[in-house]
């Protein structure tokens, strides 16, 4: 079978073809041990790579930063490589005909265990990156429906070994053959103390120069950067600290320097777009592993891969070389009211700007919303829909947040204007949804934060507007209206106002007011609205100057929920564990006392129990 498959996949394409070949290099027929799930019977594993080949001069692949700087094929394109796998239903006449891509997060699978596990102990997957066992299926509610799955790389992941799925990009040439060069500024941060050493993103161009490079070290972004001398480079891709010195666990260590070796990474964009609309219909004489099963195509994504597909729609990749839209529908999760650093050179698309870390990215830029609005800075006009409106290739979309993300991601600029006046409408086939009091990462224990963390996950919620996200697509049944937090009705509020936001004096537990803000910020002319290159790092803040305000000129204010008297968010989906809750749980959370004190504690919220009698209450 599987040389039949890798046979058939690698018939030649036509000179104008995108996808050039497919290699399928394992096939389990039946996976997940042979178990079967209802109606739909067994499924099968396929694993490949994928070649595909860009045309440079395409206007839809011009925005590419650097594309004009990669290698050439002898046909005038520039190719990527990325791994492929898939899981589908055997019989696939048994199946629902739609298929579900995931672009993997930092190179790992999250599909599975976001809809087909119900909480931290029951359905728990042990193998999401490689399902195998029957029980890495959870509860299999994905497969019981009948969909088809499918995850490919579309970013350079450091860890190549499977199953993390790394694509293979082409590094930018200066004219003289050579990789160009550049200056890269980059932060690190750890959660344990006597490391002395950190990794960085992309080579030095000269390990030997120690003395055009720096590295400083600060607890938050309010203080002012210490220098560090004596620090060395063991090898062109790692800085050591000096003999005796550890790092301080939570504070802000930023090296700046000049790399070597930039991939074409905005690459990964059109790679995402030209697999998936292979998947769907092939590419003229190569046929795609999937036949011509596939009727509907819905795209997820979590977190990094969230904001991934918000700037696919944005700038135009959910238009396929054909003209035909990739995605019909999105279900995108926890991804705030943030972009990823990827479409420029030296793009560095793991990080994840949030109140407290990777601040100098530019993840959190105008444009923030679906709806196109004005900047205030810059007089702009743009939205995340623009384009894909002009082409008339939107997908219908559901975004759904938890509470972390309006602390730490600026999730109310999804829904209330730049200057932070007025509540905007539901943008054009997009639903918005709060998980209310939920945290970006369920956790327990304390960690690095002054409280419990928050345990609690939506995956029950996530799974029920993906139902009705898949409704609204196949047969136009519209789902419920937005439930998010509103100016209008007071369930928004700024966040150093405790008063406004309700939250209750709870004894041991500090509010110290803290949230992301988003500056408008400059960093140099290189860098466009959709990509570039980034010539000052920090960036120059416009209007306000310090990265600690949150008001002020050049700052596009954003909101927190405001919360019931247990300290629970009062608007958004309150799950049971909120609506009947035996805690106070919180998006937000601050560190604790051995890291950085009283900046937020990043993905995580707090979990403080209620009293279980009312003396202890009163007490």
């Amino acid at each position: 079978m599987l040389a039949a498959v890798s046979a058939a996949l690698l018939a030649a394409a036509p000179a104008e073809a995108r996808i050039v070949s497919v290699t399928i290099t394992s096939v389990q027929s039946p996976a997940f041990a042979g178990r079967s799930f209802g109606t739909v019977g067994q499924y099968e594993k396929l694993i490949g790579t994928v070649t595909g080949e860009v045309d440079p001069a395409d206007p839809q692949n011009a925005l590419i930063t650097d594309i004009a700087l990669a290698p050439r094929t002898p046909r005038g394109t520039v190719s990527y490589t990325a791994p492929l796998y898939i899981l589908r239903p055997i019989s696939q006449s048994a199946g629902n005909h739609s298929l579900i891509f995931e672009p993997p997060n930092r190179g790992n699978k999250y599909l599975l265990q976001q809809l087909n596990t119900f909480g931290q102990v029951d359905n728990t997957i042990g193998n999401a990156n490689d399902p195998t066992s029957a029980g890495d299926a959870g509860n299999g509610w994905l497969m019981q429906q009948g969909y088809t799955l499918a995850w490919a790389g579309w970013e350079v992941e450091p860890g190549t070994a499977f199953p993390i799925m790394s694509m293979t990009l082409p590094i930018a040439q200066q004219p003289n053959g050579r990789p160009v060069t550049g200056r890269v500024l980059f932060e690190a941060t750890v959660g344990v103390a006597g490391v002395t050493n950190r990794n960085i993103p992309f080579s030095a161009a000269d390990p030997s120069d120690t003395t055009t490079a720096s590295l400083t070290v600060r607890e938050d972004y309010a203080n002012t950067p210490v220098p560090i001398s004596g620090w060395t480079y063991p090898f062109a891709g790692n800085w050591r600290l000096p003999a005796g010195q550890t790092m301080a666990p939570g504070w802000l260590y930023e090296f700046s320097y000049t790399a070597t070796g930039s991939p074409v990474s905005g690459l990964g964009f059109a790679a995402v777009r030209d697999v998936v609309a292979f998947l769907r219909h092939g590419e003229g004489g190569l046929a795609s592993p999937l036949g011509g099963d596939i009727a509907t195509v819905f795209g997820a994504g979590y977190s990094q891969t969230g904001r991934f597909l918000r700037d696919f729609v944005r700038l135009g990749f959910n238009r396929s070389e054909d003209g035909l839209p990739v995605f019909d529908g999105l279900a995108l999760h926890e991804a705030g009211a943030n972009g990823v650093f990827l479409n420029a050179r030296f793009a560095q698309p793991d990080d994840s700007e949030r109140q407290h870390t990777d601040r100098w990215d530019p993840e959190g830029r105008f444009p923030f919303a679906w709806t196109t609005t004005t900047d205030p800075v810059t007089g702009a006009q743009d939205g995340a829909q623009a384009r894909c409106m002009a082409s008339a290739t939107c997908p219908l979309i559901i975004e759904t947040m938890t509470a972390n993300e309006y602390w730490e991601k600026a999730a109310s600029l999804l829904t209330t204007d730049p200057t932070g006046a007025t509540d905007l409408p539901d943008a054009p086939g997009v639903r918005s949804y709060l998980f209310a009091s939920l945290p970006h990462s369920a956790s327990s224990g304390y960690g690095q934060c002054a409280q419990p963390q928050n345990p609690l996950n939506g995956h029950a919620g996530l799974r029920a507007l993906f139902a009705d996200l898949d409704a609204w697509v196949r047969d136009g049944t519209e789902p419920p209206p937005s439930q998010v937090p509103r100016l209008s009705n007071h369930t928004l509020w700024v966040p150093w106002h405790r008063p406004g936001v309700h939250f209750p004096a709870i004894p041991g537990v500090t509010y110290r007011k803290v949230a992301t803000m988003r500056n408008a910020r400059d960093w140099g002319d290189g860098l466009r609205p959709d990509g570039g290159v980034i010539t000052r790092a920090p960036p120059v803040m416009l209007g306000v100057k310090s990265p600690s305000r949150v008001i002020g000129p050049g700052i596009y204010p954003s909101y927190v929920p405001t919360t019931d008297a247990n300290g629970n968010d009062q608007a958004g989906i309150r799950l049971p564990d909120i609506a009947v809750p035996v805690a106070t749980f919180t998006g937000w959370g601050l560190q604790g006392p051995a890291y950085a004190v009283g900046d937020g504690c990043g993905a995580s919220g707090q979990m403080i129990a209620l009293p279980l009698t009312e003396a202890a209450a009163q007490a």
